[in-house]
């Protein structure tokens, strides 16, 4: 009987090894762009499942006014979030702001925000899809498979991205800063998530011929973690941004890190913070 019972566990052994060479064959084989259409499929289908975890964690948001050189903070703000996420949907609410609770700093906030140089704010006070795996912008880049990495057991495809050449929309001023973007993505072998973006912007963007200002620099580095359900979540990001207000010089650096991750059994459609703790 336990030579019967050795014999099997070797059967199924080599089953299921046969079954994962087979599966890594098959997305050996996938060309970038059936890699990013896998992404937006996964995406999508996340979206649309009445199921998944949902976690509960805090981002620390550091914004630091620079001088030219990066190497000086000449202001910092560092602001708490508590976020909650499900179905690729976030949600952020604002908790502190310079370790001064949100409750006693609304006031303050509202001030700092009106300082000159301050670069946009955006409001996140509702669920947010992420719009850069399930919006049509992703068809506005020519993707090119490089290479692969192994991080810690799991392989990843390497996915450099540049602006395609030819009518691209130039109607809205966010439309004419995303064709001079470009970078590189990370993507999960098995899962098609986004393990890492990297963003940089490949030539100087300028506003209205200059008069208003320019952008010189700008750069975005999102790491995502995978929880051991198998939810990614953004965990770290690095943006630097440098150019001219009409005739001041900006110089921005933001860096968030997310932890504290406590998953939850469900969230409440209208009201996303409502969250139950797991027993």
């Amino acid at each position: 009987m336990k030579h019967l019972t050795k014999q099997f566990a070797i059967f199924i052994g080599c089953f299921l090894m046969v079954e994962l060479l087979s599966i890594q064959h098959v997305h050996a084989s996938l060309t970038a762009d059936e890699i990013v259409q896998k992404i937006q499929e996964k995406a999508l289908s996340l979206t649309r499942s009445e199921n998944g975890s949902a976690y509960e964690y805090q981002k620390r948001t550091k914004l630091e006014k620079m001088d030219k050189s990066f190497e000086k903070a000449l202001e910092t703000k560092v602001t708490i979030s508590r976020m909650t996420q499900r179905q690729g949907a976030s949600h952020a609410q604002l908790l502190s702001v310079d370790g001064v609770p949100v409750a006693d700093a609304k006031n303050k906030i509202g001030k700092q925000q009106k300082r000159k140089n301050d670069p946009p704010t955006v409001a996140t006070g509702a669920m947010q899809k992420s719009p850069w795996l399930n919006h049509p912008l992703i068809n506005r880049f020519n993707f090119q498979l490089t290479g692969e990495e192994a991080i810690a057991g799991r392989k990843f495809w390497v996915l450099k991205f540049a602006p395609k050449s030819g009518n691209l929309p130039t109607e809205e001023f966010a439309d004419r800063l995303i064709n001079r973007l470009g970078g590189i993505v990370v993507v999960d072998q098995l899962e098609f998530e986004v393990a890492r973006l990297e963003i940089n912007l490949l030539e100087q963007f300028t506003i209205l011929g200059g008069l208003l200002g320019n952008l010189e620099t700008l750069s975005l580095i999102v790491a995502r973690q995978r929880m051991e359900d198998g939810t990614w979540i953004d965990s770290t990001s690095t943006t630097r941004l440098s150019g001219r207000k009409l005739l001041s010089a900006m110089h921005f650096r933001v860096s968030e890190e997310s932890f504290d991750f406590k998953k939850t059994s469900s969230v409440s459609a209208n009201n996303p913070n409502q969250l139950i703790p797991r027993t």
